[in-house]
């Protein structure tokens, strides 16, 4: 409570946790000071500050000045929030302000579901780049998962979004296996059973990656997550860590 952190180091978990605080400041700042996904319940007053801080995804290395890849603009950065009245969050940019919003429960419609409260209702705060890279605060529709294709939370746009892709892409491949069987009446004529796709090949070979990616993509970044992280924990001379994330690693990559 009425304090400010701090964080200038990257954060191995690259997660940030703050459970019933009040008239909090987290200040991020500096290229190693990775925060990939922050969690904030129950609190009020909180404001979220990124000082040219690197993205979770961003690669860092020892002679670099500046991150390759700053936080939010990967998908993956997020900050989740449930019960949290008055959360500001603010990016910053060579000390200049350059996106914010302020984000609270009950002004973005949270409200009780069965057994779960109002405070209960998770919402997400991210950087949109069709919103021109501005902060939106969205409510979760499906918890993330532990493991597997579900692992990542999601909103009523990404689910969506990830609907009509997969929509698109069964089509397209029914249109393929309909092109691939002839037809022929009984005098031994081909039967027009469908018009010609007038999809454009290239277009159906990169929406069809873009599914088997999007699937594939989570484990793999899973995978690099844990090994990165095991890693830092062996230099750290934090074997027993090390090698549990390795084990994560390893089990998650037989999911390929």
């Amino acid at each position: 409570h009425n304090c400010t952190i701090l964080l200038k180091c990257k954060i191995i978990s690259g997660t940030v946790e703050l459970h019933h605080c009040s008239n909090v400041r987290v200040k991020i700042q500096g290229p190693e000071a990775t925060v990939a996904t922050l969690q904030v319940d129950l609190s009020s007053d909180v404001t979220v500050e990124f000082h040219d801080a690197p993205s979770g995804k961003n690669t860092h290395h020892p002679h670099q000045k500046e991150p390759s890849l700053y936080w939010g603009q990967d998908k993956d950065d997020r900050i989740f929030h449930a019960g949290v009245t008055n959360l500001k969050v603010q990016i910053y940019r060579d000390d200049m302000l350059e996106t914010e919003t302020v984000a609270d429960y009950l002004k973005d419609g949270a409200t009780a579901v069965g057994n779960a409260t109002a405070q209960e209702m998770q919402f997400v705060t991210s950087v949109l780049p069709d919103r021109d890279g501005q902060l939106v605060t969205e409510s979760v529709v499906r918890q993330g998962s532990s493991t597997g294709s579900q692992v990542r939370a999601m909103t009523e746009r990404e689910l969506q979004a990830a609907q009509e892709l997969r929509e698109k892409a069964a089509q397209m491949a029914l249109e393929k296996a309909e092109s691939m069987i002839q037809i022929r009446d009984k005098d031994g004529n081909p039967v027009v059973t469908q018009q010609p796709s007038t999809t454009d090949t290239k277009d159906d070979e990169e929406v069809m990656e873009e599914v088997v990616t999007q699937d594939v993509q989570v484990i793999v970044d899973e995978c690099q997550q844990n090994k990165a992280r095991g890693n830092e924990a062996f230099g750290a001379g934090e074997y027993g860590q090390a090698i549990l994330l390795y084990s994560l690693a390893l089990d998650k990559a037989e999911e390929l």
